[in-house]
């Protein structure tokens, strides 16, 4: 009696260790498989388009940060507004997802400091070609001259515009020169005069074009393309297949220009890297040292919690009196486990939603954060739900099983047997058989017995009968 009532003791210790692990388990587990998980940040991001959300915060804050009227020249390109315009949602997930990955392998002890960056190279690269777009426009340089701009527009008028242009200048000379001057004399007094009247266009060009304030690698490609359309009315025997050619040539020579010319002032204003970690101060540091170390914990209980889990069960097994006894304690352990953190995260979620959705209506939270924020909400707490209702499920069937156990239901012995019960009964076994051997022995004898002593009486009575005087 005192032994079962001590192992009733262990086994109710037993049963509160075994609740604790299995709900120190299940908390930590989930936050192990969740907040602690790289992985499922990145791909809950993406799930909930939180690389949308945000990408728009990033350029509500550069239209916030512009100021047009200090330092920009009246149509020049605003770089920060150009910023804007090339950020894109495949640039912002990218430099995301390597942070993740960076902070996460920080923290799990991966790597020794802790390095957060932006690389703005590929940025740098799409801003620099919009700038260049911006500050050169390659079609205003053809309207500097009617002519310039008909040149392009077909064969056709390509050699009606330097037929034109020619015809300009015959008559020009021919005002300027005496006597009379013939067709031929013309003719050739235009050809002498080509380059000439070269030069003084090109020169012309120049002035215009010095006015526009290009940085000089970009004034030079574009007095290039200028002199293009110049020698497209000039230059003899120039076919349109070939003018068009040394067009496309100028003109991209002259976006390249502006770009690397757009790149270089970049360079100047913005490194290749934005380092975010690079003014954090020993104190953070410090701060940061002691969250890896709870993250290391945490990492460690997440395997430790659910062996001991099983190490208590499997001691429950062996401790409790019955199966019964053992499989309702389990079991109860189990749903309790599941059940409780259940309830408490259904509470938490409620308070959660109304809180935000609560700011949201306050102005205080942009609605996208908050849709973002519920939505990475309802992925970390199904992975709790999910493990929770698992706990539940497996109590519940250890707990039915143990009860048909108890009254019968299930033709399971509810007593484990031990080896020193089977010896008594073996040797139990053994007493039933000897007796039963011994009475059957003293039947059989005294059988004989009984026998012996018949056979005995039998002879002598008949001798006496005999011998008996009164008989006859």
């Amino acid at each position: 009696m005192v032994r079962d009532l001590g192992r009733t003791l262990v086994v109710g210790f037993l049963g509160v260790v075994l609740l604790l692990s299995l709900l120190g388990a299940n908390l930590v587990v989930g936050v192990d498989r969740t907040a602690l998980e790289g992985d499922f940040v990145k791909e809950s991001l993406e799930e909930e388009d939180g690389y949308a959300v945000l990408l728009e915060e990033m350029q509500a804050g550069i239209t916030k940060q512009q100021e047009p009227a200090d330092g920009t020249a009246e149509g020049e390109p605003d770089p920060e507004e150009l910023l804007g315009e090339v950020l894109t949602e495949e640039y912002v997930q990218e430099q995301t997802d390597a942070n993740v990955d960076r902070l996460y392998a920080y923290l799990h002890g991966e790597r020794e400091e802790l390095y957060l960056a932006f690389e703005t190279a590929p940025l740098k690269d799409d801003l620099a070609a919009k700038i260049a777009e911006s500050l050169v426009d390659v079609e205003e340089i053809a309207e500097t001259d009617p002519r310039f701009a008909a040149l392009r527009e077909s064969e056709t008028e390509f050699e009606a515009t330097r037929a034109e242009f020619e015809e300009e200048q015959k008559q020009r000379i021919q005002e300027e020169t005496t006597p009379y001057l013939t067709d031929e004399e013309l003719e050739e007094a235009y050809d002498e005069s080509r380059e000439e009247i070269r030069e003084e266009a090109i020169a012309e060009l120049e002035a215009d074009l010095a006015q526009e304030e290009y940085p000089p690698a970009v004034e030079r490609a574009a007095l290039e393309l200028g002199t293009v359309y110049v020698d497209g009315l000039i230059e003899a025997d120039l076919t349109y297949g070939e003018f068009i050619e040394r067009v496309e040539n100028a003109e991209a020579t002259l976006l390249e220009a502006a770009e690397t010319a757009a790149h270089n002032q970049l360079d100047e204003e913005l490194p290749d890297t934005v380092e975010l970690t690079e003014g954090l101060t020993d104190e953070d540091r410090q701060e940061l040292e002691t969250v890896r170390d709870g993250v290391s914990l945490l990492s460690l209980l997440a395997i430790v919690l659910p062996v001991i889990a099983f190490v208590v069960s499997a001691l429950v097994g062996w401790v409790a009196v019955t199966r019964s006894t053992s499989l309702l304690v389990v079991g109860s352990a189990s749903a309790l486990a599941g059940a409780v953190p259940l309830a408490g995260l259904t509470v938490l979620q409620d308070v959660v939603v109304e809180e935000l959705e609560s700011a949201a209506g306050h102005g205080e939270i942009q609605p996208e954060f908050v849709e973002l924020s519920l939505g990475l909400l309802d992925r970390t707490l199904a992975v709790f739900f999910a493990q929770s209702w698992v706990l539940v499920g497996l109590g519940l069937v250890l707990v039915v099983g143990g009860i048909a156990i108890r009254t019968g239901i299930v033709p399971v012995s509810d007593r484990p047997t031990s080896g020193s019960d089977v010896a008594t009964v073996d040797r139990d076994d053994e007493s039933v058989e000897t007796d039963d051997g011994t009475e059957d022995d003293e039947s059989g004898q005294m059988d004989e017995n009984r026998e012996g002593t018949e056979g005995e009486s039998d002879p002598g009575g008949d001798d006496n009968s005999d011998d008996d005087p009164t008989v006859g």
